[in-house]
């Protein structure tokens, strides 16, 4: 349980980072390596929320392996929790983002 708080708080500081880069940097500078550099912060904070939410499923005894891919973490997440629209909606933008910066 402390590995899930942990991540979660890590989450949470790199939620800190994001935001200043977007209330101050892209206050300044407009460049798209500034939007770059926000959306890759965004991708690595869903990676993190991701982990986190398996970890809790792995005490949950809901799995039992964790993907080294963040991308199979995250489908595997999904299907974990196929019920869940709240977090499949996130699952699909953090895919999107996934693709748009790799393109």
């Amino acid at each position: 349980m402390d590995e899930i708080i942990e991540t979660l708080l890590e989450a949470r500081e790199e939620l800190k980072r994001l935001e200043h880069i977007i209330y101050v940097s892209l206050k300044y500078t407009r460049t798209v390596d500034v939007i770059i550099n926000a959306l890759n912060r965004l991708v690595g904070i869903y990676d993190l929320l991701v982990e986190a939410l398996l970890e809790k499923a792995k005490t949950e005894n809901l799995t039992q392996a964790l993907a080294k891919s963040p991308a199979l973490r995250a489908k595997h997440l999904g299907e974990i929790y196929p019920e869940d629209d709240f977090l499949n909606k996130h699952l699909k933008f953090y895919s999107f983002l996934k693709t748009i910066l790799n393109m």
